[in-house]
């Protein structure tokens, strides 16, 4: 089972609350992952660490942080059939919509503001 969690701060967390939450494949009916039941907690932490994190990032070259978006879509693309797969499971979604729309179209959009930088 595929066990997701929470990105704060460079770091991959479990809720504050320690809780979960199941995700169920649509078309089977069964668990096929667990996510972080996340609270106002962790949304503190995580806006607490996005402020921490903005004065470097903010003094980062638009060069650094275009190269940054270019490489997380880029690792969309090179991981486009197991994410496809993924989000097929996830929503139940026809395979084909989630490989020719849904993975391509989150690459793109990286692609673009990555440019926009």
């Amino acid at each position: 089972m595929l066990e997701i969690r929470n990105l704060i701060n460079g770091a991959l967390c479990e809720s504050v609350s320690g809780r979960w939450l199941d995700s169920v494949n649509p078309s089977t009916a069964l668990v096929h992952a667990r996510c972080p039941d996340s609270t106002s907690d962790d949304i503190d932490r995580a806006v607490a660490a996005a402020r921490d994190a903005f004065p470097e990032w903010s003094a980062t070259s638009v060069a650094a942080r275009s190269a940054v978006l270019r490489r997380l879509a880029d690792l969309i693309d090179d991981n486009a059939d197991e994410l496809a797969r993924l989000e097929s499971i996830d929503q139940g979604k026809v395979l084909t919509q989630a490989r020719e729309i849904e993975i391509p179209r989150s690459a793109a959009n990286f692609h673009f503001f990555a440019g926009a930088v």
